[in-house]
């Protein structure tokens, strides 16, 4: 009946621009997915650290290890005819220093423990490497590690 009504209503039912509610849903929205994504950045970060720091005490038990493997390569007559002194004097606690150090600020350590243990014609070697992050000490129980990292073998005496 009246076109230039009819023509007004659907206008303003077109409009292309945006109400106060729809911008204020939007920048909620916004801020919800930045925040799930500095969220996991942060715990990605914290998880590569981890890594990082469990990596490196693997590597300081492993070259432990090695050191064992020789003393007990060049002390080879002495082993068979049951002589174990060379392998014995290796069970030591070594402090910290400058080779044990990781992060930025250099105050943290690692330990690395080195323990011989008799066993019938043999020694069992055990290496612990353990440390203190983010104020949680070690717990170096077997089965619930934290902060520690455990390498374990047996020397025997070969006839």
């Amino acid at each position: 009946m009246y076109p230039a009504l009819g023509d007004l209503r659907v206008e303003s039912m077109n409009n292309k621009g945006m109400s106060l509610v729809e911008a204020v849903v939007a920048v909620a929205l916004m801020f919800l997915i930045s925040g799930a994504l500095v969220s996991f950045t942060v715990s990605s970060l914290s998880a590569v650290t981890a890594s990082q720091i469990r990596a490196r005490a693997t590597r300081l038990a492993e070259q432990r290890m090695e050191i064992v493997k020789q003393a007990e390569q060049a002390n080879k007559g002495a082993i068979q005819s049951n002589t174990w002194t060379a392998i014995d004097n290796l069970n030591v606690v070594e402090s910290p220093s400058p080779e044990f150090t990781f992060g930025t600020s250099g105050n943290n350590f690692f330990t690395r423990r080195t323990a011989v243990s008799p066993i019938t014609d043999g020694r069992t070697i055990v290496v612990t490497v353990s440390w203190t992050y983010k104020g949680v000490g070690p717990n170096c129980t077997v089965g619930q590690l934290k902060n520690c990292v455990m390498v374990q073998t047996t020397l025997t005496r070969w006839l």
